[in-house]
Formats: C-alpha cells, sequence, structure tokens
C-alpha cells in the first residue's frame, strides 16, 4: 500500500496552515484532492486513510472541523473537537458516501478560535 511519508504529511500541514487556514476555511475535498496527486496510483480506500492521517495533523496543529461555508448558517466548528471523534466522524460519513467527497461535503476546517 502506498502511503504518505511523515515528511510528505508535515510539509503538507504547514503548507495549508500557514497559507490557507489563517485566514480562510478549506473543505475535505481540497486535501482529498492534493492527496490523491501525491498517491497517483493508490486506490480508493488508500486515498482515504492517506487523507485522514492529513486531517488528524490539522487538527494536532489546532484547526477546527466545522460546516460548509456553503450552509445557511455558514461556517461552524464542530461542537465536539475530540481528534478521535472527528476523525470517526468523517471515516463514517465519507464510508457512507461511497466515493470521495465533494467541495461542499462531510467538513470543512477553520482557524483555531
Amino acid at each position: 500500500m502506498k502511503k504518505l511519508s511523515d515528511e510528505q504529511i508535515r510539509e503538507f500541514v504547514e503548507d495549508w496552515y500557514d497559507t490557507k487556514s489563517v485566514e480562510d476555511v478549506f473543505g475535505l475535498s481540497s486535501v482529498v484532492k492534493d492527496v490523491r496527486e501525491l498517491l497517483v496510483d493508490a486506490d480508493e480506500d488508500t486515498n482515504r486513510e492517506e487523507a485522514l492521517r492529513v486531517v488528524d495533523a490539522l487538527l494536532r496543529r489546532g484547526m477546527l472541523a466545522g460546516t460548509s461555508p456553503y450552509h445557511p448558517e455558514g461556517y461552524q466548528p464542530w461542537a465536539d473537537q475530540n481528534r478521535d471523534v472527528v476523525i470517526r466522524r468523517i471515516r463514517s460519513e465519507w464510508l457512507q458516501l461511497g466515493r470521495e467527497p465533494h467541495l461542499h461535503e462531510i467538513v470543512w476546517f477553520g482557524p483555531p478560535e
């Protein structure tokens, strides 16, 4: 199984954290797209699990999981920001979709409060 190296994850998180998250929110679909580009020949399960590793690293860095900014109330951090709970929720909703999430689906990430 092809995986991202710890260095790739660190660089990925620094890029997202430093360039996008400081003033903006971004969706899981953006993370998935970037992971897919790095793991060109990986299968769907590998892409999902590697994207979740990146999400875990983002959450460790202080990013907040929340609703889509396209939601009627806009981006709102989820009430429970426990990393394990967030990862389980994302994995569960992703598996229920049965495909990679689109722009507005599952979760968005915002800067620490």
